[in-house]
Parts: C-alpha cells; sequence; structure tokens
C-alpha cells in the first residue's frame, strides 16, 4: 500500500540510519551511545558466540566499544525496514564484518522508535550467521 504520508518511507529511514550508524560506527565508536536511550537493549555474541544482552547505557557503551573497533569494516549486503508498532520502524541488516582480517557474515536487527527529533535504537540485537 503506497503512503500518502508527508514523512519518509520506513526504507528511506532505515537506509540513511544505517549509513550514519555504521559510519559513525567504524570512525567515532565512541560516539555510537547517541543512538541510544535509557530504555534500549543491545545483544552481541561474546567470545564464546553466546549472545549477551544489556541495558544501562554504561553497559551499552563498554559492549559495543569492546566488540567494534575502527579496524573493523563492514560491508552491508541488504537493508529491509518495515512500518512496526507505534511509528516504530524494524530494520534487518546483512552484511560481512572484517575483523581482524577474518570477513564473517552477520545479521542485525534493531527497533527504532521515534522520539521528538527522530528515532532511537530501542533494540539492537547483532549475530553472526
Amino acid at each position: 500500500k503506497a503512503s500518502n504520508s508527508p514523512f519518509p518511507s520506513a526504507k528511506v529511514i532505515g537506509e540513511a540510519f544505517v549509513e550514519q550508524y555504521y559510519q559513525i560506527l567504524h570512525q567515532s565508536p565512541e560516539l555510537i551511545c547517541k543512538f541510544y536511550h535509557l530504555s534500549s537493549t543491545v545483544s552481541r555474541p561474546n567470545s564464546d558466540s553466546v549472545i549477551t544482552s544489556v541495558k544501562t547505557m554504561q553497559a551499552i557503551n563498554d559492549i559495543i566499544l569492546s566488540f567494534s573497533s575502527v579496524n573493523d569494516k563492514a560491508r552491508i549486503n541488504a537493508v529491509h525496514s518495515q512500518n512496526s508498532h507505534k511509528d516504530g520502524i524494524i530494520v534487518l541488516v546483512t552484511g560481512c564484518l572484517v575483523k581482524d582480517n577474518v570477513a564473517k557474515n552477520f545479521s542485525q536487527s534493531f527497533f527504532l522508535a521515534p522520539q521528538h527529533s527522530g528515532f532511537f535504537m530501542c533494540n539492537d540485537v547483532f549475530m553472526f550467521v
């Protein structure tokens, strides 16, 4: 169904968000916490591939900084977005992460929740596939 909304589509928002997120993640990972909110939950695999979920801003910052570095490079293969609950947007990203010269396929999903000045990442799940 086509939308007559004056707002950008979920596809446009999702793709723009992913481009900005990965650019900041690779160039200035210390700023990545600005994408999150006090109510956010982030999940990442640990060294044993067990998924760990964290909720506090400090824990979110710590888990992302421990998982990512400026030497990592993500190649995005696809971004799919859908409108979701209460004007939120669900975004699914697939790609390949080159970390320490080893390439691994990954999948990452975000739930972007609306806020006064756009969206924040309410949920963020990353896993290698």
